[in-house]
């Protein structure tokens, strides 16, 4: 689960500190390993990160479905406390009896559901206890101190760096899309826009994900959403 380590940058004590059994802050390096190694920890972060933007287009798009000004979408929001999944779920019910344009619905659909079991993923990996990844390897066990197997062991799963790599590219995409969608129901824009906005966005998209997936270590070329 945890280690703790100390590593010495001097071989040698002086006669002060063997006299007075002290060792020298300056010369010894006291630390404590805890969970996944730092690529992990980072894909974590940028999970954390992806998921919390979410909640700004969701508002929007809550907004424009339920057709009320935004002081009153923001006290209807704080007191029903709709956060992030609650929000989602509103969203999807709204969905049922407001008539969109063509292909808003189903996109929005399929993002909600993929945001649904994002989040869920999300919350597994925030709140799941991490055990210290192998050495040389991208993994880590994560276990839950309430879940047991059959046999009454501890259940556990073991994430790799790459799921989690996929999991955090799956909720910047949601981001992406809900973001569009928000713009293009503001906007009121023609059909074919909306059409033609969300195709480029499928493309683009693509390619971001093949070059993270596939070409993870490659420098990354910066790719205008306009």
């Amino acid at each position: 689960m945890f280690a703790l380590a100390v590593a010495s940058r001097a071989w040698m004590r002086t006669g002060a500190e063997e006299a007075s059994g002290m060792e020298d802050p300056r010369t010894t390096n006291y630390r404590y390993d805890a969970g996944p190694n730092s690529a992990m920890r980072a894909e974590i972060g940028q999970i954390v990160v992806n998921h919390s933007l979410c909640d700004e287009p969701l508002m929007r798009i809550f907004g424009f479905l339920s057709g009320l000004r935004a002081d009153t979408q923001s006290v209807v929001v704080e007191s029903l406390r709709l956060r992030s999944t609650s929000l989602a779920a509103t969203v999807t019910k709204l969905l049922e009896t407001s008539p969109l344009p063509i292909d808003i619905p189903e996109r929005l659909n399929v993002a909600l559901s993929t945001f649904k079991k994002m989040t869920a993923q999300r919350n597994k990996i925030v709140h799941w206890a991490w055990g210290l990844s192998p050495e040389g390897k991208d993994e880590a066990p994560i276990y839950h101190p309430t879940k047991r197997n059959s046999d009454g062991t501890p259940y556990s799963e073991t994430l790799t760096l790459l799921e989690l790599r996929k999991i955090a590219l799956d909720l910047m995409q949601v981001y992406y899309l809900l973001g569009i969608i928000a713009g293009l129901l503001e906007c009121g824009v023609p059909d074919e826009i909306k059409s033609a906005s969300l195709s480029k966005f499928d493309k683009l998209i693509e390619k971001v994900r093949s070059s993270i997936l596939e070409y993870p270590e490659a420098e990354a070329e910066e790719l205008p959403l306009s």
